[in-house]
């Protein structure tokens, strides 16, 4: 997969040194559970570059469910994929609370078919029928209730009223086993969850299931199928992908903050692009010139 990465890089925030003074405490932090396959072996390096110095305490969650406990103050820092909606600020404001939003990337969400699906690229118009009242035969699936997959799709897609085909399952692996067994219906899955499987259960996967391609804009002098993939996230030529954030309702300085930090570092962001994502800045190789 071709990736045009940069000759120099400059991050923002602190130097790892640096970000070695935020590491105190311990840290209580609620994730989109699309993002857990991406997040669990960052939080692990996050407590080794601690020097054990504390611990991180993740709770699981569908996007609904991350926010009502941010919003009603049970967790102070959260990892989403969504950034807090207008009303929401205007609900922290009030009390004179001023959560920090950190982006520190992007991934997709992706519709996957059987591999014997007839289809293989859709355009966005087609996409949007697909998940309105105009789609009566195809079946579509997403993994809960309340996650940011199915909430992505009402945002992005603007269905009135979501398909009568659409049913909600209990788990991301529940839509893949579905679509394995279905040879007519579309899943609704997160790429970051597929991130973190390893090369033989990704291989084992996409032996069953196909992801469909998004047709890319109509105003390119090239019109591609794109997949979503590291590539087509970096050019953005596929259509439906989203940020990653962190939210943080304490002050700078907390664990929290540390944590955005170091995920929006250098060695978060090349967490972030080993998993076949995209990192908000792209890790830069240094080349030398001899003269």
């Amino acid at each position: 997969m071709a990736i045009i990465i940069s000759a120099s890089l400059y991050f923002t925030g602190c130097s790892d040194s640096d970000k070695a003074d935020y590491y105190k405490g311990d840290l209580r932090i609620g994730v989109d559970e699309n993002l857990k396959p991406l997040l669990e072996p960052a939080f692990q390096v996050f407590e080794n570059n601690s020097n054990g110095r504390y611990k991180t305490q993740t709770i699981y969650l569908p996007e609904s469910q991350l926010f009502d406990s941010f919003n009603q103050h049970k967790i102070a820092t959260i990892v989403s994929l969504r950034k807090l909606k207008e009303f929401e600020k205007m609900q922290f404001k009030a009390q004179n609370l001023y959560p920090i939003e950190t982006l520190f990337g992007a991934d997709a969400v992706a519709l996957i078919a059987n591999i014997q699906y007839k289809d293989s690229c859709l355009s966005i118009a087609q996409v949007k029928d697909l998940f309105s009242e105009k789609n009566n035969n195809t079946p579509v699936v997403f993994d809960n209730n309340g996650s940011s997959n199915i909430n992505f799709v009402i945002k992005e897609l603007s269905p009135t009223k979501l398909t009568g085909q659409a049913r909600a399952l209990n788990s991301n692996e529940e839509v893949i086993n579905y679509i394995t067994n279905k040879t007519g219906g579309i899943g609704v899955i997160g790429t970051a969850w597929l991130s973190n499987l390893s090369v033989t259960e990704q291989a084992n996967v996409m032996r069953k299931i196909k992801f469909i391609k998004i047709k890319s804009d109509s105003n390119r002098t090239n019109i591609i199928c794109a997949d979503p993939s590291q590539e087509h996230l970096i050019d953005s030529t596929y259509k439906l992908s989203r940020q990653m954030w962190v939210i943080n309702r304490k002050q700078l300085g907390d664990a929290g903050s540390g944590f955005a930090s170091f995920i929006a570092g250098e060695i978060g962001q090349r967490i972030i692009l080993k998993a076949g994502l995209m990192p908000l800045y792209p890790p830069g190789r240094e080349i030398i010139i001899k003269r």
